[in-house]
């Protein structure tokens, strides 16, 4: 399979990585001129779960990338309009967004046509820590789905393309709620993140963090229900948990979560968002934060918690988000 993707931070580079090493012809298409020529000389390193190196095609954007059988969409949302100039005018039989958010596949759609779009939502967590080094804690459970539901053999075949190269991925009819899922988990983690400065098992074990985060959590889910979608379990996905229980279980549920990941990851990995902010980058705040909160104003959906949290981190990452109601 030819293989591209655009977007060669901690998750387009493991994606990347993971197919080339499958024997899958793989062009990478970086924003930064330094990486590329890093990664052109040297590969991609991988550690953390797997420890591995794989060599794969470069390209800076906006040159072209090769005809690609699938392309991997993995640039910050807001970049995405940009960073698809490299595949204007190239034959792409299907595309997917490894993004965060409920709108990157309308984006892709705007290119590419709704029938080459695939809706997904992929669990490799990643960080590229620069020159082609990428920490890889952990390979979950990727789902991929028509975005109409239906069943195809396309999904199919490309799961198990996916789980042979060590993405371990299940088609779906029920892409969207999983996308939602996602995104409420998403955004009480970031939002707390930047809020704290605190790593991932941090936000989920300490005590002042962890009702916050169930009362963001329950809000989003709340919203994602009023636009049609229902919230789900799966590896690496679990907010279905702190929804129906009580405040207290649901606490120290998350906090008994927070002390397994310390144990499995240690404190070093941290939020994008948090990173973001942490090297005075660009964040998804409004995209990703923002449909949200539009949603549930549209839906006249209380939200204090998700409220609270927003003005909170609102200055951290140069945004007006809820300012203005």
């Amino acid at each position: 399979m030819r293989a591209s993707v655009i977007g060669a931070g901690g998750i387009g580079s493991g994606i990347g990585a993971y197919l080339a090493r499958a024997g899958h012809e793989v062009t990478l298409v970086f924003k930064h001129k330094d990486e590329a020529s890093a990664v052109r000389a040297n590969g991609l390193h991988v550690t953390g779960v797997q420890t591995f190196a794989v060599q794969v095609n470069v390209v800076e954007w906006p040159d072209p990338i090769p005809p690609s059988d699938l392309l991997v969409v993995a640039v910050k949302t807001y970049d995405t309009r940009e960073a698809l100039r490299s595949a204007l005018g190239t034959s792409v039989k299907m595309a997917l967004s490894a993004q965060n958010g409920l709108q990157k596949e309308e984006m892709l759609a705007e290119f590419f046509g709704q029938g080459r779009v695939i809706g997904a939502v992929m669990q490799v967590t990643a960080t590229n820590q620069g020159k082609g080094n990428i920490f890889n804690p952990d390979v979950s459970l990727s789902h991929i789905g028509e975005l109409d539901g239906r069943p195809s053999l396309r999904i199919r075949e490309l799961a198990h393309i996916l789980t042979e190269a060590g993405i371990l991925t299940e088609p779906t009819s029920e892409i969207r709620s999983i996308e939602w899922t996602k995104t409420c988990q998403w955004i009480a983690t970031s939002l707390l993140s930047v809020m704290s400065g605190y790593p991932y098992s941090l936000i989920f074990s300490t005590d002042w963090l962890s009702p916050l985060f169930v009362e963001i959590v329950r809000e989003c889910a709340a919203v994602a229900c009023a636009d049609g979608a229902h919230i789900v379990e799966t590896p690496s996905l679990f907010v279905n948990r702190l929804i129906d229980s009580p405040t207290d279980k649901a606490c120290a549920w998350l906090q008994e979560k927070g002390r397994h990941l310390a144990a499995a990851w240690g404190a070093r990995y941290k939020a994008s968002m948090l990173l973001d902010v942490e090297r005075r980058s660009k964040t998804e705040f409004d995209d990703v934060v923002g449909y949200v909160l539009r949603k549930a104003r549209e839906r006249k959906i209380e939200t204090p918690a998700l409220d609270f949290a927003i003005r909170q981190a609102r200055n951290h990452v140069g945004s007006r988000l809820g300012i203005d109601g």
